[in-house]
């Protein structure tokens, strides 16, 4: 015998191989990225919102903002495309801007903002080949540096003026796998800050002007950096603070009649 079935279309069906007029949008997603890689901990630990009310973290290529009193979700979804996931996260020190790193061949850090729901991107910063993975990331205690590190064999972090996307200093922590890395929170040395601005740009500070420190600790190791705007180089001469230079063409380089020489030496 026939076996009838008990399922039939409705009467106004009409077949189509056309996509349907609506689409499946993200609410709410479970979970937190607090794995860790090769026996090194990743940087991806949890950020709060200025104000306090959001609790931001990642969870695979996602970056969650999540609002306590709503219990309600937004995202930051950069990484995503890429299909990475996200492994730190760090925000800026007097703003809701936040940068977020991810693994890869080539890892790259977004720099982002925050307003309400709203996430926009400000900045991509790509780490050079190799890195594996972003481990940490971390703004200076004024806010005009960011320093990323990677997971690469020399452990290298580099030193960026976020607001431009370019890399003042790239350098290698040593073979010992780094686990923290931290600005000191008050020793910064900085140009008088204008009317306007709570602190000054990059781009106004002379010789001498800017002094930064931070401490990186590892296996069996602990250094002490010190970060300083040491001299104007000529951009002709190609002289870029350590290998920084590998991260922009010479093309670049000489857009400028001098370029400013950064200095890190490590105790």
């Amino acid at each position: 015998s026939k076996c009838k079935s008990v399922v039939f279309a409705p009467e106004d069906y009409a077949s189509s191989n056309a996509p349907p007029d609506s689409d499946l949008a993200l609410e709410y997603a479970y979970g937190y990225s607090g794995e860790c890689r090769r026996k090194v901990q990743i940087g991806c630990n949890a950020v709060w919102s200025l104000d306090g009310q959001r609790a931001l973290y990642p969870t695979a290529g996602l970056v969650v903002s999540h609002d306590l009193s709503s219990n309600t979700q937004s995202f930051f979804e950069g990484h995503a495309e890429t299909g990475e996931s996200v492994t730190a996260i760090a925000r800026h020190p007097f703003q809701d801007v936040f940068a977020t790193g991810q693994a890869g061949k080539r890892p790259r850090v977004c720099v982002w903002t925050l307003v309400g729901d709203a996430t926009s991107s400000v900045a991509d910063l790509q780490l050079p080949s190799g890195s594996r993975f972003v481990s940490l990331v971390r703004f200076s205690p004024c806010g005009n540096i960011l320093l990323t590190l990677g997971a690469d064999e020399g452990h290298t972090f580099t030193l960026w003026d976020w607001q431009k996307a370019a890399p003042l200093l790239t350098q290698r922590a040593g073979a010992s796998p780094v686990f923290a890395l931290e600005f000191h929170p008050t020793l910064v040395v900085l140009a008088a800050p204008s009317t306007d601005e709570r602190t000054p740009r990059l781009s106004d500070l002379g010789p001498g002007d800017a002094h930064y420190a931070f401490v990186s600790c590892g296996y069996r190791c602990i250094k002490f950096w010190t970060l300083t705007l040491d001299q104007e180089a000529s951009a002709t001469s190609g002289a870029v603070s350590n290998s920084a230079s590998n991260h922009s063409s010479p093309s670049k380089n000489k857009s400028s009649a001098h370029m400013k020489k950064w200095r890190c030496d490590g105790y």
